[in-house]
Formats: C-alpha cells, sequence, structure tokens
C-alpha cells in the first residue's frame, strides 16, 4: 500500500489518498501503485507520495508541500463577520431549549445556560472579532 497527498496550487495539502492496488514492481524492488486505477475521477497529477510518519500525523497536524518534502505549518485563515454570525446563531438555535419553560432544570443551571447565550450575542462586541472570537464554554 502507498499513501498520496493532492497539492493545491499553492502547495497545500487538499486530500490524502490511500492506495491499494499495486500495479507492479521495479527492478530495485519498489512496488508501484497507481492512483489513477483507484481515484478515476481525481486529477492525479497533483499527487504526491506520502511517507509513512507523515501518514500517521496528517489527522492532527497541517502540511504544506516544499522542497520536496512535507513541512508542518500553521494556516492562517480570516474569518469573516458573515462566517461567525453563522456559528454564533447555530449555537444559540441548539441551545434554545434550555430556556423554555417546560423544561425541568434548576434556576443555577438556567442561569448559567442564559449567561452563555448572552455571551454568544455579545460576540460582535468582542476587540478581536471577527478574526479573533473567544468563545464561551457550554454550561
Amino acid at each position: 500500500m502507498a499513501n498520496y497527498a493532492k497539492l493545491d496550487n499553492n502547495k497545500n495539502v487538499i486530500g490524502w489518498f490511500p492506495i491499494k492496488e499495486k500495479i507492479g514492481e521495479t527492478d530495485e524492488g519498489e512496488i508501484l501503485f497507481s492512483p489513477g486505477n483507484e481515484y478515476p475521477n481525481e486529477d492525479i497529477t497533483k499527487l504526491v507520495i506520502v511517507p509513512d510518519s507523515v501518514w500517521e500525523e496528517r489527522l492532527t497536524k497541517n502540511f504544506k508541500y516544499e522542497n520536496n518534502s512535507f513541512v508542518e505549518y500553521e494556516p492562517t485563515y480570516e474569518f469573516t463577520a458573515d462566517e461567525i454570525l453563522i456559528r454564533r446563531n447555530k449555537l444559540l438555535v441548539n441551545s434554545d431549549w434550555t430556556q423554555m419553560s417546560d423544561v425541568s432544570m434548576p434556576n443555577d443551571v438556567r442561569m448559567k445556560w442564559a449567561e452563555y447565550r448572552q455571551a454568544l450575542r455579545d460576540i460582535s462586541d468582542q476587540p478581536g472579532f471577527p478574526n479573533n472570537v473567544i468563545w464561551p464554554e457550554k454550561p
């Protein structure tokens, strides 16, 4: 089995592909795999072989492909205010039930939920909004 990574134009890894189908072997004993056979709808021209050490860490770290090797990096992404407010609104909707009168819970717990919801509403007032938001923790 060989593992491949698909790269975007900036050499960021945008997909991981395990390839199981062996298509041959070189005279030196290197096993050959064909990504095109297992992923016929993928543009395989941007696939590179992934070392086992990178493959094992691919779910917990971010990698770029530079100078023919994988390097870990911290991605930077600037959120728009709309993206933050959409997330905030989903969190509010998912906690609406906590403020309904027919839901049985101790008053102190209900108040903690109310404070959490108010903190969500106040997110746009934070000094770092929208790129440096401190999200409140659910009670």
